[in-house]
């Protein structure tokens, strides 16, 4: 969609409060206190306020979402939200500042709300057939490299991502690794629970030779696992290969050192779920991953 196009479908204030509307409530507008929709009125010159006669209340139909108690003006909203969605390398808070015109810190709170709406996407997925897993580790560049050992895993001083890509459905998800009470952050253990989180039993788990993917080949782990040896430098022919995930990898690392200068282990989860929603939703219109965002900022 451009700006062009954007500005047709939400040229003022009023249309964009109607359409978020119409898209949350279909319709029927219910209140939040009481659930009836059978008497529930509008204030004519009060567009952002609805008075339930069953109840005696008023509410806005913004309550239970990102848009709530928000002094920005919700096309400000639709535009970044639709900002956002346009650059498929995202759009960083300092670049959002001049764009909108609006402070660095409101800037960032937005950001990191509709990155929570997009997150709220991803943690539905549910793979089966065959997955590619592997993990990858960002950070501050090595002074002094060295050859990591692929049955060990990667470096410590570096930040884990998990990483599994469904090759059927074409769709990833990607997982900060959290270091648990021994400061590991790649067991067996830990990648099991989430990909027995997220891939149907009985899927087929193909990853490469490092040691803790062998918890998959034990009896009654419901998945079937198979290997690639990516010392001989080539597939076998059979299909046995992580290409995807690994191609997942290079492009993230373009957006993620590319766009932002700096991020946050704290907020680091929300940046892969924007990326995977992106990716996700990347046959679908703009206007339909829009619609998407804004029903996933209700009851956040």
């Amino acid at each position: 969609m451009t700006i062009s196009q954007f500005m047709i479908n939400f040229p003022d204030e009023r249309t964009a409060i109607n359409y978020f509307i119409n898209l949350r409530y279909e319709g029927k507008v219910v209140c939040p206190y009481c659930n009836d929709h059978r008497y529930v009125y509008k204030y004519r010159y009060r567009s952002k306020v609805f008075f339930c006669k069953e109840c005696n209340n008023t509410f806005s139909p913004f309550k239970n979402t990102i848009f709530e108690k928000s002094s920005t003006k919700l096309l400000q909203w639709f535009y970044v939200i639709h900002l956002v969605l346009n650059d498929k390398r995202g759009v960083s808070a300092e670049m959002l500042k001049r764009e909108v015109g609006v402070t660095y810190k409101t800037a960032w709170k937005m950001l990191q709300k509709i990155r929570l709406a997009m997150g709220k996407d991803v943690c539905r997925v549910s793979f089966k057939g065959i997955v590619e897993v592997d993990e990858a580790y960002i950070g501050g560049k090595n002074r002094f490299k060295r050859k990591r050992n692929p049955k060990f895993g990667g470096r410590t001083d570096k930040t884990g991502i998990f990483g599994m890509k469904e090759r059927w459905g074409d769709r990833i998800y990607l997982k900060l690794l959290v270091p648990n009470s021994k400061g590991e952050t790649t067991t067996g253990e830990q990648l099991y629970n989430i990909i027995k989180s997220i891939c149907k039993t009985g899927s087929v788990i193909i990853s490469d030779e490092f040691m803790a993917y062998t918890i998959l080949d034990k009896e009654g782990s419901g998945y079937i696992h198979k290997t690639i040896n990516h010392s001989l430098g080539f597939s076998d022919g059979d299909g046995i290969h992580t290409n995807g995930i690994e191609g997942i990898w290079c492009n993230l690392k373009k957006t993620l050192f590319g766009t932002f200068t700096s991020i946050s282990l704290d907020y680091l989860q929300r940046y892969l779920d924007e990326y995977c929603f992106r990716y996700n939703h990347k046959g679908k219109s703009h206007m339909e991953t829009f619609d998407i965002v804004l029903k996933n900022c209700i009851n956040l």
